[in-house]
């Protein structure tokens, strides 16, 4: 007798989640854990940029590294040959990024604006301009004497078409309306998977059905968001890629002259990298310089982008 009013009284508790109470609250979670997604991609675009911006800043001597009058003017010179309205140009502005990559944040149509990380290496014209005193990898020293050292060194100067390109790429993004895409995708997710879990309860009757048959089933479920989440990024980031570097053509012959070197630097750059930094490096680039990613793309190959700018510069002659 004992048994039977133990089992009953846990078919009761699990089958509270199909009444109308158990309803509710599943969607109440829901709907916060969705929010809950949605404010960790926006929150960082808006009230919390200028945290962002400190994170990724560059230091020295505990002081953000300020951005130089060389730099300006190349930002300035990008927004003109975009023709970003005089409204807009007010609310991108450029800091000094630590790192080699460029990185963007935020949105103009945000009252907070966005802003644009650019490498101090793009203040650099020769080499003798790069202090590498200051180049530190996985803090350690680097022997810059090396190929691998001088090939390095040798990727990070830039023409002035190809800083303007890398520029201009990252003034597109801030314009592009990827920032929303990337809030409301998890956001459709989480809803997608409970709207699986909710019809396949019904169909299986799991609520009275053994625990490991709800654990199996919302294992597949929240396996198969997060995968068509994954994708689903991936996808919109890529269209992306290719969109923007399609739009930077249109500018001209010293655009695409910008963006075919730009693209070949950078797998120079990577490919010295996959050699400096041993196995890790491995892990990280390809032998052609591609970036590696475990089972997903985030973003569209740089070989092809590269590749993408040499057709378009043949068919210039």
């Amino acid at each position: 007798m004992n048994v039977k009013f133990k089992v009953v009284r846990k078919i009761n508790h699990l089958a509270w989640f199909a009444t109308e109470s158990g309803r509710k609250f599943s969607k109440g979670c829901v709907i916060t854990f969705g929010l809950g997604t949605f404010a960790a991609n926006y929150l960082p675009h808006s009230l919390f940029l200028d945290t962002y911006k400190e994170v990724f800043q560059m230091y020295r001597k505990s002081r953000p590294v300020r951005v130089t009058a060389k730099i300006k003017k190349q930002f300035n010179a990008v927004l003109d040959d975009l023709e970003v309205p005089d409204h807009i140009r007010g609310l991108i502005k450029p800091f000094i990024v630590n790192g080699f990559d460029l990185i963007h944040a935020g949105s103009p149509n945000l009252r907070s604006g966005a802003i644009v990380g650019v490498p101090l290496s793009f203040d650099y014209e020769e080499l003798k301009d790069i202090d590498d005193s200051t180049l530190v990898l996985q803090d350690k020293p680097v022997d810059w004497k090396s190929v691998e050292g001088q090939n390095l060194l040798s990727s990070l100067l830039l023409s002035e078409e190809a800083k303007k390109f890398a520029i201009a790429q990252k003034v597109l993004r801030c314009q592009s309306h990827e920032i929303w895409v990337n809030c409301i995708l998890p956001m459709l997710c989480t809803a997608f998977a409970y709207a699986i879990a909710q019809r396949a309860n019904v169909m299986l009757d799991s609520l009275y059905r053994p625990p490991i048959v709800r654990i199996c089933l919302y294992s597949f479920v929240g396996m198969f968001s997060i995968a068509t989440w994954g994708a689903l990024k991936d996808f919109s980031t890529i269209q992306y890629d290719n969109e923007c570097d399609e739009e930077l053509c249109k500018l001209g012959k010293d655009y695409i002259k910008g963006g075919q070197e730009y693209y070949c630097k950078i797998l120079e750059r990577n490919v010295a990298l996959r050699s400096l930094l041993g196995d890790y490096g491995a892990k990280l680039y390809s032998v052609s310089g591609n970036q590696r990613f475990f089972l997903r793309q985030k973003g569209m190959p740089l070989v092809y982008r590269k590749l993408y700018f040499d057709e378009q510069m043949e068919n210039l002659r």
